[in-house]
């Protein structure tokens, strides 16, 4: 009897998982950022949608832990005129990283090695566009974000520090994920090197000017001595 609870259990479980991370028609923003030793996942959904869903969601939504544990991921729900957003989080480190609710459950392959000097991490077989039941998205965009050496990708697009990958449902079943960057070696953040850059400007211009200033004084100063 307990088991047949447990079970039951588990298909609500999943059901509101699904439901959430797949509302049909929403578009799912996955966002990782890698540092050394740590990782932060956040997932965000947007989906406009009139008040009653809001409610069944806000009330309903399930807690998502790691894969195999109860540590449960934070869940913030926001609603904004006629759009709500879904947001969970989970600060990781080298282990529960692996076991990530949402990459272990979205990717049917997936390796990530941080054992030695890098980080290598490849995930394919992607099967959260469309289910089995008709719950689908319109497109799932990963974003990896890391201020490390990356040595290899295959991200569709980069900005800045930034790789980001888009499945959709044309490409979702072929595209694979690839990423590599080396431990420890830390680049340099875009507002620190721009600040470096305004100040290498910045003082010789003041130096000229104070020298421009201390020269016009000076021969001001010799014309009232006549």
């Amino acid at each position: 009897m307990a088991n047949l609870k447990r079970i039951d259990y588990m298909k609500k479980y999943l059901l509101l998982f699904l439901l959430i991370f797949l509302t049909t028609g929403c578009d799912v923003k996955y966002n990782l950022t890698i540092n050394t030793n740590s990782y932060d996942e956040k997932v965000n959904l947007s989906v406009y949608s009139d008040d009653t869903l809001y409610g069944t969601i806000e009330n309903n939504t399930a807690d998502v832990t790691l894969k195999d544990e109860n540590k449960k991921y934070t869940k913030n729900i926001k609603k904004q005129d006629s759009k709500y957003t879904v947001l969970y989080q989970y600060k990781h480190n080298n282990d529960s990283i692996k076991k990530s609710k949402f990459i272990t459950s979205c990717f049917k392959n997936v390796n990530i090695d941080n054992s030695n000097d890098n980080i290598n991490l490849s995930a394919s077989d992607f099967n959260c566009i469309y289910m089995d039941d008709g719950v689908s998205a319109n497109s799932v965009e990963v974003n990896i974000k890391t201020n490390l050496k990356v040595l290899d990708n295959n991200a569709d697009k980069v900005f800045g520090n930034t790789y980001i990958w888009k499945f959709d449902g044309n490409n979702y079943s072929d595209k694979k994920i690839e990423f590599k960057a080396k431990k420890g070696f830390q680049l340099k953040t875009a507002s620190k090197s721009a600040s470096f850059t305004l100040l290498v400007i910045i003082l010789p211009i003041l130096l000229i000017g104070f020298i421009i200033y201390k020269v016009i004084m000076k021969k001001t100063k010799n014309n009232n001595s006549f």
